[in-house]
């Protein structure tokens, strides 16, 4: 008896094990290291995903509960709050630092990692009952994890916010705050803007992007290599049948505008993201008919404003282009998804696996290729680390589970 008792104390001990090892080993690729944290709450519903590396750290944001503003339950919409978002700072290979629990009802919109090792954190009110939806929210930790700033404050604009719909975060040319993203005004159309702030949250300067009553978002800004910046974004160019443009803008370091042009199409196209090449010109990358055939189209644009090549990512059913990197050689990185952002009906029967796709300097597909076919994935998120390599965040679906858990993947 005592010998049968100790054999199944053995399985049992086996069994468990193994279980909790398939826990972390979702992910199995030969050109990555992939890490998955022990934390079953990170949801698909929350779209708080955003990474930024420097100084030998890696910072990762991860949300849990639903960050959207209402939920349909049976075709019935249900205003919802709760959400909040998790903070995470890892070494280079991925292993954890330390952790944070962000404010309640606060969606991470963006993250920018500092010179000093510590990180910001930009985000705004997710909280449908929100008195104040028009506050930009900011934490400041250092590399120890201690809250250096808290602060929340108002866009001063000459067009009043009513609320707030994207903030994004980066370092301007002269070492400053650049935020940038857009909002609705109280005709709750979308105005894009543009400010620099000093390194305690003091504006300095503000502009904003419109055209005229059918207003405009902006989706993505890049330093130029002359200290000014070139803005993208898109609009709806045509009222009567909603057909949307796709607008780009050199400014000065002010945000004073110097040139603008215009790409017109019949698709709904929406923008994604502009970077800058490290050939001097730029990679602008829009989704086109995000409804019904959903395509990533990129475009390198010189410093004129001008098209000089054109790709389209089409393969796989994956379909938008979540991030955007330059590569050395003049080429670019992107992220690749089947879906667009949070998903509430992601599940084993609507699955989404995440891909990569490198082109080079004139755009044509070199490399690429899944992450893993296993289970369901999304990846959203994607920075160049302090030693040189691609670390993307997200979320994964553990193997033969309904759960979630945050991941990191750091490209070889």
């Amino acid at each position: 008896m005592k010998t049968y008792l100790t054999f199944f104390i053995v399985i049992v001990l086996v069994v468990n094990y193994g279980c909790k090892k398939s826990d972390t080993l979702e992910t199995d690729t030969g050109f990555t290291t992939v890490k998955v944290y022990d934390d079953t709450l990170a949801s698909i519903l929350n779209s708080s995903i955003n990474i930024a590396s420097g100084a030998n750290r890696i910072y990762m944001t991860y949300g849990v509960g639903n960050s959207n503003t209402f939920q349909y339950i049976n075709g019935l919409a249900y205003l919802i709050n709760g959400s909040y978002a998790k903070l995470l700072a890892l070494d280079n290979e991925g292993a954890l630092i330390w952790q944070k629990v962000l404010p309640i009802d606060i969606k991470v919109d963006d993250m920018l990692a500092l010179n000093d090792g510590g990180c910001m954190i930009a985000g705004y009110d997710s909280d449908p009952f929100s008195l104040t939806p028009y506050y930009l929210h900011f934490t400041r930790f250092n590399q120890n994890g201690e809250i250096t700033l808290h602060d929340s404050l108002i866009l001063q604009l000459p067009i009043a916010v009513n609320s707030i719909i994207s903030v994004n975060l980066m370092f301007a040319s002269n070492g400053n705050y650049l935020i940038y993203g857009s909002y609705y005004n109280s005709q709750f159309q979308q105005i894009g803007y543009l400010c620099e702030y000093d390194l305690n949250l003091n504006q300095v300067w503000g502009q904003l992007f419109y055209f005229g009553s059918v207003g405009a978002s902006l989706n993505g800004c890049t330093v130029s290599a002359d200290g000014g910046y070139l803005v993208a974004g898109g609009y709806i160019s045509n009222t009567s049948v909603s057909h949307d443009s796709i607008w780009i803008e050199k400014t000065n370091a002010t945000g004073d505008s110097l040139w603008a042009r215009v790409f017109s199409a019949n698709d709904y196209p929406t923008c994604n993201d502009v970077v800058l090449l490290s050939n001097g010109n730029y990679c602008l990358s829009i989704v086109n008919n995000p409804i019904f055939n959903p395509q990533t189209l990129l475009y390198e644009i010189n410093t004129s404003g001008d098209s000089l090549n054109s790709a389209r990512i089409d393969i796989a059913n994956q379909k938008y282009s979540s991030a955007l990197l330059p590569t050395e050689n003049g080429g670019v990185f992107a992220l690749m998804n089947s879906i667009l952002g949070e998903n509430t009906a992601l599940n084993t029967w609507n699955s989404n696996y995440t891909s990569s796709v490198i082109l080079d300097a004139t755009l044509k597909s070199n490399s690429g290729g899944f992450f893993q076919t296993k289970t369901n994935e999304l990846y959203t998120a994607a920075c160049k680390t302090s030693d040189g390599k691609i670390a993307c965040s997200g979320i994964i679906q553990v193997y033969g589970k309904d759960y979630y858990k945050p991941a990191l993947l750091i490209l070889k």
